[in-house]
């Protein structure tokens, strides 16, 4: 029961907060603001909804919906393909921890974080990364959430990679050749194209 009213109290309180916000901009929706996606507390007496599931988790307070509704339907596709592909799981088998792609899914110690602060490479902006040394946690960036599902796939694949290592340098050539045995294409990344104004030209009188 406290359960059930504390959620419909946090409910309360983002309806109020999207409200406030767009009546703020003069506007008549809510498409604009980011919600935060809720979860139900659960009070320590209530044992029957404390199990963890066996599955990698999304630390998602920071998450937009959309974005996280994208994120859920990449792991669906890496469990599908953990399942079917016999060529990426035995990939994934000979390297680092040599554990299977469906080892990773089902770690619930690994979680998967969102990092608002957007990093660029010259290989264009991260869509996802791990720290040095770090096999726990998967940090998600704001170009990530305007990718399909399909490539934060790609990009979950190429950071358990990493995690399988124990992230570090001179890693990132397995990262992605593990995205090529697991069915992925090599992502491209468009050169920025550099403009330079030409000069005014004056006229000879």
């Amino acid at each position: 029961m406290k359960a059930r009213i504390l959620k419909l109290l946090n409910c309360a309180a983002l309806v109020a907060l999207a409200l406030g916000l767009s009546a703020a901009r003069g506007t008549g929706g809510t498409s604009a603001i980011c919600l935060v996606h809720t979860k139900t507390i659960v009070q320590p007496a209530d044992r029957s909804h404390t199990a963890v599931l066996n599955t990698v988790l999304i630390d998602d307070k920071d998450f937009c919906v959309g974005c996280l509704q994208s994120l859920e339907r990449a792991l669906d596709i890496l469990r599908r393909l953990a399942d079917d592909d016999r060529t990426c799981n035995l990939f994934f088998r000979t390297k680092g921890d040599r554990r299977l792609l469906k080892d990773f899914l089902e770690d619930s110690r690994i979680r998967i974080h969102y990092d608002p602060v957007q990093d660029y490479s010259d290989e264009g902006p991260t869509i996802a990364y791990t720290r040095e040394g770090n096999k726990r946690d998967i940090y998600v960036q704001p170009y990530a959430c305007r990718l399909s599902r399909w490539e934060l796939a790609r990009a979950l694949v190429h950071e358990f990679t990493h995690i399988t290592l124990t992230p570090g340098s001179g890693q990132e050539q397995e990262a992605q050749l593990m995205e090529s045995h697991c069915g992925f294409r090599k992502r491209v990344v468009t050169p920025p194209i550099t403009v330079t104004a030409s000069p005014t030209r004056v006229p000879v009188i």
